[in-house]
């Protein structure tokens, strides 16, 4: 495919530190190297994605920068991995059988407080801003080191979950929601999800539920 031009193919802006307002999650510890496919074609990149700013990232001449035009991609490709473009954001894509899963990461990073020398919390104010966190399937309290404070800090999840059914998102929040999704399947999924006691939060136990599906 034929390579293009991607500062003049996309409307960037720089991040600087008056636009960082939320701390910061990121989908991967560092920048990672990826593809960038368009309509137009494709372009090699250093891309991550921030979930905590809802941002994909990416650095152009030593310099990290935000990609806009969210329109103009039809999918990012980093190894494995693969982002794809979702009502203005973007979600990350899963396969599961003859399915496919998609995750638009949101998340927050709640303080605590200061944990003292006896083990409990102080709820003492501090901005989270500039803090840097990753992307993980943990959703308990930990501990920030990072500044050398025994912070205690503890995520929240607002990611929201698609499953795509002839082309299209279909978004779902629970048992409820999915079941509308899969109609002629309700037989079938209730028995795993009672069997499994399923999370439809956790996009990894309804990876396993979807493999189960024709």
């Amino acid at each position: 495919m034929k390579r293009f031009n991607l500062m003049a193919a996309l409307l960037c802006l720089v991040l600087g530190a008056a636009a960082q307002n939320a701390t910061r999650v990121m989908l991967f510890p560092e920048f990672q190297k990826a593809m960038i496919f368009t309509c137009r074609g494709l372009t090699p990149a250093e891309i991550n994605y921030d979930a905590g700013n809802t941002a994909l990232l990416y650095m152009h001449d030593g310099q990290e920068m935000r990609l806009t035009n969210v329109q103009d991609i039809d999918s990012i490709v980093v190894g494995k991995r693969v982002l794809v473009p979702i009502k203005g954001n973007f979600a990350e894509k899963f396969q599961a059988g003859a399915h496919t899963l998609l995750v638009e990461w949101k998340i927050s990073i709640i303080d605590e407080g200061f944990r003292n020398a006896y083990g409990q919390v102080t709820h003492q104010a501090r901005t989270n801003t500039g803090k840097t966190y990753q992307v993980t399937s943990d959703t308990g309290k930990s501990t920030d080191t990072g500044d050398g404070d025994p912070y205690v800090v503890r995520r929240q999840d607002f990611s929201n979950f698609y499953v795509l059914r002839d082309g299209k998102p279909l978004r779902y929040k629970d048992k409820k929601s999915f079941l509308k999704i899969f109609p002629e399947q309700t037989e079938a999924i209730e028995a795993y999800v009672q069997q499994h006691d399923v999370k439809f939060d956790k996009y990894e136990q309804v990876l396993e539920l979807l493999r189960t599906l024709p």
